[in-house]
């Protein structure tokens, strides 16, 4: 008997004796025969695998996280393991063939289910074969090469994959990333991108080759502080001869990429100038909505923040149904309130916005999706603000919990600002200690994507050095906050607001103030 096979018998085994068809995760945990398996985040544990194929399917209740079978998938299963024996020793041409003259509804995903099998026994020939046979084929090879790339050295793999390249080769590519990037396999991606940044390394960054350009452009992440700013300067001093010979569709998407790797690289200052030189605050709203927190976010640090609401409503009339995009609105009006202007107005419609927000979600995409922890981060935040710190821990504490159970981990960059409000709401309390301890927690995390001397990390030192002065460590208030201060003034310049007044705080804790 295989470990799959184990492992399916087993959940059937456990779901007879509890008389029921889905079953607590944890409860899987602690069990002799399977446990290992369950706790695995490795992606070819026999548990990761059959979430893959689709077998098995994870959801939330009342705040536990359950499993249980699919039909479908498990007849994608048994279907791919039947192709998997038939075509050993077999071209592609015989997946070729069989989608051509059998019209089997699942025959795609049983497909799909033989080339991981093939791919997790290091035979990636029919999958690099039929990514080149057409468009048509595209899709059968996205998650079998998410499981090459993710069981196999990457240099390797990018080798195979890209000995005769194509648009297609980049294509898959892409999309495998996007694939990695929502199974939180990050090393594979870091490690693509990087080893894709010395490939690309002095080619062109807008091109026709669409899928290529948004590989180059995502590879950008790797490059040096001095490299991206170069790279921004120059395509904002020669915008006509950039993009002068990229076809017309293509350009919104690329300029977008580009300008998201700015503010994911912390250049809000940066991002924002690209962003006028290129008209992308005027671009389709669709575009603006799909862009919506990076296109706000860099407005509200730079105190752009009538700009910042225009844009809002702009797009208020036909997305007012949109839990996410109402999140971030609230998240703008929140901002405005905390770095500007202090009108209570603000705040207000930011809460009001949340709570809308917060019952979209709940019926759109559940109340322990991934946009729900991002819109109780935001109501956990405002409660603080509004003095109900007891509240905003609640809330915050939900948040951390689901992505906690998301990512299986406490360290990743999601829970980074999760942590530092919790730090700031723990001072409120005058829990200085563990406040403490949670701003070093967010850096652990914060740094698992952006750099040091970046805005969002500013606030980190900053939190902290509010914590310092509470616990009555001058010293160690006065570094944390020169820190906080040195970041804004060479990335947010020395007349923003969130700069000056962190340097009227500085002067005050040299004064004895």
């Amino acid at each position: 008997m295989t470990s799959n096979e184990l492992l399916l018998y087993r959940l059937a085994e456990l779901m007879l004796e509890h008389e029921q068809h889905i079953l607590s995760v944890d409860l899987l945990f602690d069990d002799e025969q399977i446990g290992d398996f369950v706790k695995s985040i490795q992606i070819d544990s026999p548990y990761q695998q059959m979430l893959i194929e689709g077998v098995l399917t994870e959801s939330f209740h009342n705040g536990k996280l359950y499993v249980s079978y699919t039909v479908e998938g498990y007849f994608h299963h048994v279907l791919g393991s039947l192709l998997y024996r038939l075509s050993a020793n077999k071209p592609s041409d015989y997946f070729i063939q069989l989608l051509s003259s059998n019209s089997l509804k699942g025959l795609l995903e049983g497909i799909t289910v033989c080339l991981i099998n093939q791919t997790t026994n290091s035979n990636f020939d029919c999958t690099i074969e039929l990514i080149d046979k057409g468009d048509n084929f595209i899709n059968l090879t996205i998650a079998p090469m998410a499981n090459a790339f993710a069981l196999n050295n990457v240099d390797q793999m990018l080798s195979l994959l890209l000995q005769n390249e194509t648009e297609n080769d980049f294509a898959v590519l892409y999309q495998v990333n996007s694939l990695l990037r929502k199974q939180n396999k990050i090393d594979v991606i870091d490690n693509i991108l990087g080893l894709l940044k010395i490939r690309f390394m002095g080619s062109r960054i807008f091109t026709n080759q669409f899928y290529l350009s948004r590989l180059r452009i995502a590879s950008l992440m790797y490059v040096s502080t001095n490299d991206i700013v170069q790279l921004a300067d120059k395509s904002i001093e020669k915008k006509t001869e950039i993009i002068g010979e990229v076809k017309k569709e293509y350009i919104p998407v690329l300029l977008l990429d580009f300008y998201n790797v700015l503010v994911n690289k912390g250049h809000l200052k940066l991002s924002t100038s690209f962003a006028i030189n290129f008209n992308i605050y005027d671009f389709e709203t669709n575009l603006i909505i799909d862009n919506y927190y990076n296109i706000i976010y860099p407005l509200l640090e730079t105190g752009k923040f009538e700009l910042a609401e225009k844009i809002y409503l702009r797009c208020k009339n036909t997305h007012e149904n949109n839990g996410v995009f109402l999140n971030w609105s609230g998240f703008l009006f929140q901002s405005w309130y905390e770095l500007k202007s202090q009108d209570q107005k603000h705040l207000e419609i930011g809460l009001c916005l949340y709570k809308k927000s917060s019952e979209l979600i709940d019926k759109e995409l559940g109340i322990y999706s991934i946009r729900k922890y991002e819109n109780l981060e935001n109501l956990g935040y405002t409660y603080g603000l509004m003095g109900d710190h007891e509240k905003s821990l609640l809330y915050l504490n939900k948040a951390i919990s689901i992505v906690s159970k998301a990512y299986r981990t406490e360290i990743s960059y999601p829970l980074g600002n999760l942590y530092e409000m919790k730090a700031a709401t723990l001072n409120e309390l005058g829990k200085y200690t563990e406040a403490l301890d949670y701003t070093f927690l967010s850096d652990k995390c914060k740094l698992l994507q952006i750099e040091p001397d970046s805005p969002e990390f500013a606030w980190n030192h900053y939190d902290r050095a509010k914590i310092y002065v509470n616990m009555g460590n001058i010293i160690e208030a006065k570094n944390a906050m020169l820190k906080a201060l040195q970041i804004r003034e060479s990335t947010l310049g020395i007349d923003n607001e969130l700069t000056t007044l962190t340097k009227k705080e500085y002067e005050d804790l040299v004064n004895g103030i």
